[in-house]
């Protein structure tokens, strides 16, 4: 997780316990166990305003899918026979029902995809906010 995207995720009011957080402006990535022994303990570190949780990826596509009603899928494409890339659709829905559809580039690697569909994801539920 990027430092901004999980800052971008506290703006929208991500507020899901996570075991890893920034804090300050150091950004170096603090653990809530003293040592290794010791099991971490989630928080939802992005109530304190010197901290931006780190949530994992896949804690942020559960959040957008029960939060937002937003489902994003990656999916490898094969481009004759021999070059990978990767694409996102991102599906926001209603109910049963698509409301919106979004699908994207090609990108070379599944890390840039991933990150990508979740800025978009982001910028989705913004423009929905600002309609309201």
């Amino acid at each position: 997780m990027t430092y901004e995207v999980a800052l971008a995720l506290k703006e929208l009011g991500f507020n899901e316990p996570c075991m890893k957080h920034v804090q300050g402006n150091t950004f170096d990535v603090v653990s809530t166990s003293v040592n290794e022994c010791v099991p971490v303990l989630a928080d939802n570190f992005n109530a304190k305003t010197d901290c931006v949780s780190l949530p994992l990826w896949q804690q942020v596509t559960d959040y957008f899918r029960t939060k937002h009603d937003i489902v994003i899928e990656l999916t490898r494409f094969e481009h004759r026979d021999t070059i990978v890339e990767w694409v996102y659709i991102i599906e926001k829905w209603d109910g049963n029902v698509i409301v919106e559809y979004h699908d994207c580039e090609h990108f070379k690697t599944y890390e840039e995809c991933r990150e990508a569909s979740i800025l978009m994801a982001i910028e989705l539920i913004k423009s929905q906010d600002e309609q309201r």
